[in-house]
């Protein structure tokens, strides 16, 4: 799955779930880049296979060992594509 992140492309992302509003990847990458990027608040640009995806961070979690996790809240409800 191809995801860009505020600009940043995430290569190891290993779920992406949408429940309503909101959509979570978890995903593997980790640099400092990524870490600056993930601020609760914060705005956010997901492009999902070319897709735009705007809103905010409301959740993330993360350590290099199990992986990091960001959910982003939108203004609308999409459906998952295959």
């Amino acid at each position: 799955m191809q995801v860009t992140f505020n600009g940043i492309q995430l290569r190891h992302v290993i779920y992406h779930k949408i429940q309503g509003t909101r959509e979570t990847f978890h995903f593997v990458d980790h640099n400092q880049q990524i870490e600056e990027a993930m601020r609760i608040g914060a705005p956010a640009l997901v492009y999902l296979r070319s897709a735009p995806i705007e809103g905010i961070i409301v959740h993330y979690t993360g350590d290099q060992d199990q992986g990091f996790e960001v959910t982003v809240e939108t203004d609308r409800v999409r459906r998952k594509t295959r």
